[in-house]
């Protein structure tokens, strides 16, 4: 939400809030898309595939944008003073980002190729190429026009199911996972953030899981499962099969 009070979030077929607190959710609307963003009017903009619908905290939505059927609407993201939300327009395998004014009830495409649309205190449009890497272009709000040529900011990121996985601040700063490597530490990390590296080189690690008694770690180590015996160092490979992970 806005203030940071609440989260909203889909449960099921249904968009719910709940506060960051504790409690239980409540629901906003019975169909939502978790793809959304909550205005300052206290209101939620979410894309249902051909449409961006908004939908008040009462439960009554109404549709602000139909497309056509080769439209596919993505990714929705409010402007500061609910001038406008940002969204993507997907045809075929590309997707363009556009502006849907909130006063003029206008659509307007904005020639950026791209996705996941977020609008920064530095004055920035900041989205996600074609090519997966994260751009940002100086973004004016009063004519939702980007100006000057945009920059690369970050190395390629994960996407999956077309969202990017990644957090934006609204003062510019982004936590995202390295996909630059398969190259992986096995680390123990406690409740207070102090790390101990179990194995002193990397590798194709992942899904590590204890034994009930705590001195083995199983995990995957490319395409087969393997052992790691914490007390002597040992690696041992566990599956010889042509592919076990998990």
């Amino acid at each position: 939400s806005p203030d940071g009070r609440e989260v909203a979030f889909t449960l099921g077929t249904r968009l719910v809030r709940a506060p960051v607190t504790g409690g239980t959710p409540t629901t906003v609307c019975e169909s939502g898309n978790a793809r959304g963003t909550w205005l300052e009017r206290n209101t939620v903009v979410y894309t249902d595939r051909h449409r961006l619908v908004e939908c008040s905290m009462s439960g009554q939505s109404t549709t602000l944008l139909a497309g056509d059927s080769a439209e596919t609407f993505t990714h929705a993201h409010s402007l500061p003073g609910d001038r406008a939300v940002l969204f993507g327009i997907q045809r075929g395998a590309v997707t363009e980002l556009a502006a849907f004014d909130l006063r003029t009830s206008r659509q307007k495409v904005l020639g950026i190729k791209g996705s996941n649309p977020r609008y920064v205190a530095t004055g920035h449009l900041v989205y996600v190429d074609l090519d997966r890497r994260v751009r940002a272009v100086p973004f004016d709000l009063s004519s939702l026009a980007a100006s000057g040529e945009s920059i690369g900011i970050d190395e390629e990121i994960g996407v999956e199911f077309g969202a990017a996985i990644m957090a934006l601040s609204r003062t510019g700063t982004i936590v995202a996972p390295s996909t630059s490597s398969t190259e992986r530490a096995l680390e123990l990390v406690d409740r207070s953030g102090r790390a101990e590296r179990l194995l002193p080189r990397v590798g194709e690690f992942s899904d590590p899981r204890f034994s009930p008694d705590g001195r083995r770690v199983v995990l995957t180590v490319g395409s087969d499962i393997w052992l790691f015996d914490r007390l002597q160092g040992a690696l041992t490979r566990l599956s010889f099969d042509s592919s076990a992970t998990r």
